[in-house]
């Protein structure tokens, strides 16, 4: 048998290498599909999770991981997903098989341990605190219940012979009470200063109307001279100089008035004061009641 030439071998050499290249290429764009896939289930996971929706997110970068197996921060979010929802112990397998594919030094690993000791923490408050174990109750003692006793004998009357008639005790004579009598109080004169305090109120007293009488007049004399409204006095019905001097002569009625008032009723409160200062209180008793009585 003829060896074939050396061109024709060539040939043969050529169209074997392209047949064994084509799978590798083919696999090559399959996967590069998958990682396509992945980055787009991963981005739709960190949509549902920011939405709130943690178990969908959960699954959704699980698929993610399954088709780029070569990306494990996919785990990173499958724990965190899952730490959200309240599964524990999913979130727990997921960040225990990214620490057993990632380096101990990787960034990533340090963040799935943080994660770690944050989910044991969370696992362990969820569980149910058991309750105190309830205390024995205490049995009461029996109870013992006294033997009858027996009634005392009644004691034997004794006979006593009756007392004459002379001998038998008299009752005391009812004595009656002497309360002292208490003479009333002979009414005491009104005492020289609350005298004059009540002059000096009497005297207040009538300043107190004249003064205030004559503010009034002064005031309705000058309401000829005021303006429209009243509140000032108007400079073409009267000159400067006389309205001032009205003004002022208003104002020294209305000061006498209030002063005299407040010595009025300063007087008054002082010769009351002085006028019951030494008014004792009167203690009289008849046998059947007792009256206080404040004598004026």
């Amino acid at each position: 048998m003829r060896a074939p030439p050396i061109g024709v071998a060539l040939v043969l050499l050529a169209v074997m290498a392209g047949s064994l290249a084509q799978p590798s290429a083919c696999h090559a764009a399959v996967a590069d599909k998958q990682v396509k896939e992945a980055d787009k289930v991963a981005t739709a996971a960190k949509v549902v999770y920011e939405q709130g929706q943690f178990p969908v997110a959960a699954d959704l970068y699980r698929k993610a991981f399954r088709l780029n197996p070569a990306k494990p921060d996919y785990l990173y979010g499958v724990g965190r997903a899952e730490q959200r929802a309240g599964r524990y112990a999913q979130a727990k397998a997921a960040f225990e098989q990214l620490l057993a594919l990632i380096p101990s030094d990787d960034p990533l690993a340090e963040k799935a341990r943080k994660a770690l000791g944050e989910v044991a923490a969370a696992d362990k408050a969820a569980q149910p605190t058991p309750k105190p174990a309830e205390p024995a109750k205490a049995i009461p003692p029996p109870v013992v219940v006294p033997a009858p006793v027996a009634p005392a004998a009644a004691p034997t009357p004794v006979h006593q012979e009756p007392k004459p008639a002379s001998l038998a005790q008299k009752p005391a004579p009812a004595i009656t009470p002497r309360l002292p009598t208490v003479a009333a109080p002979a009414p005491r004169p009104l005492p020289m200063p609350a005298v004059a305090a009540f002059a000096v109120a009497v005297a207040a007293l009538g300043g107190t109307v004249g003064f205030g009488l004559a503010a009034v007049e002064a005031d309705a004399f000058a309401d000829r001279y005021r303006t429209a409204d009243g509140e000032f006095v108007d400079p073409k019905k009267l000159p400067q100089a006389e309205a001032t001097a009205l003004v002022r002569d208003i104002n020294f009625k209305r000061q006498m008035t209030v002063a005299c008032g407040a010595t009025m009723a300063a007087a008054v409160a002082v010769g009351g004061w002085l006028w019951v200062r030494d008014r004792p209180v009167r203690v009289a008793s008849d046998g059947q009641s007792v009256l206080l009585a404040w004598r004026f």
